[in-house]
């Protein structure tokens, strides 16, 4: 099953089997089906593979290998978000999902594509990643492409259960689009309301997959804070 405008992708590297039919391939820890706690509404989180961070306490150190895991396509990726009318959108995390920011960039349009909005998550601080921008391929666009990022290291020492989306409090979850725009941290304030306007646009498209145009309209961050100055 394939979303509706879903377009043809052309891949790094073709599949193991020398396929002809070529899709995105990037490298993952796992895919957790109908997450709630990494971002708004019922969630298919991609748990990317390799991490450079190293984090104390990290609760993913399978994923820290690059070499470890196994392969995923975009196309498996997206058939899973079109069987599951339910599902609000795609999650990026790991593991450091700007190791693979080129295939996670692809992801994160062909979610789109299909009426789902994304979030992504990294150990980096977005003033790192604004800093790459021209120089790492792949960073410029997954930001882009994201409707949040959740960004920072986790930082066992201030490790919280009580912050929707973060492990601790250090971390900030941002609107992508708008702090590429801008060029500094554009926060959303009210998480919470983030959830309850997901909630409800889920509710009342329930009984039909969303349409691209009003699922991205509805992914828009609510409550960010102020412009930067």
């Amino acid at each position: 099953m394939r979303c509706i405008g879903v377009p043809k992708y052309p891949s790094s590297r073709l599949s193991a089997e020398g396929s002809k039919e070529q899709h995105v391939i990037f490298q993952m820890a796992t895919l957790i089906q109908d997450s709630i706690v990494d971002g708004p509404g019922l969630r298919l989180a991609v748990f990317c593979q390799g991490c450079p961070h190293r984090c104390e306490g990290c609760h993913n150190p399978e994923a820290l290998d690059p070499a470890g895991g196994t392969t995923g396509t975009t196309e498996q990726v997206v058939e899973l978000m079109a069987k599951n009318p339910l599902c609000a959108g795609v999650t990026l995390t790991g593991g450091e999902p700007f190791m693979q920011a080129e295939a996670m960039a692809e992801l994160a349009r062909a979610a789109h594509a299909c009426g789902r909005n994304v979030v992504t998550y990294t150990g980096y601080r977005l003033e790192t990643l604004l800093a790459g921008l021209d120089e790492t391929p792949g960073w410029r666009a997954l930001l882009e492409n994201s409707d949040w990022l959740v960004e920072g290291p986790f930082d066992l020492e201030n490790r919280t259960l009580g912050l929707p989306w973060r492990g601790s409090t250090n971390q900030r979850v941002l609107n992508a689009p708008q702090s590429v725009a801008q060029g500094c941290a554009v926060e959303v304030e009210d998480v919470h309301r983030v959830d309850r306007s997901n909630q409800a646009e889920q509710t009342a498209t329930a009984a039909a997959p969303a349409s691209p145009t009003s699922a991205q309209a509805a992914a828009q961050p609510v409550n960010a804070t102020e412009p930067c100055e």
